[in-house]
């Protein structure tokens, strides 16, 4: 969890676990859902702050294209 906050880490294990079991990644509104925020674009900005840590990197508009580094 170095380097990020709870709300960022809980993003990024729900995402890990998600991988994990369906072998591609959730789409925004599934991490909505499960880490109960009010807005996709609440999942948007976190999305992006884990991307410019390097935990994670996307494909900008394609959907599903969530990728974890670390």
């Amino acid at each position: 969890m170095q380097g990020l906050t709870k709300k960022q880490y809980s993003i990024y294990d729900y995402i890990k676990k998600y991988i994990e079991q369906n072998k591609y990644s959730p789409s925004y509104e599934e991490i909505k859902k499960a880490i109960q925020l009010s807005s996709k674009s609440g999942v948007y900005c976190y999305i992006k702050a884990l991307e410019e840590r390097g935990w994670l990197t996307r494909i900008h508009g394609k959907a599903r294209s969530i990728k974890l580094i670390k």
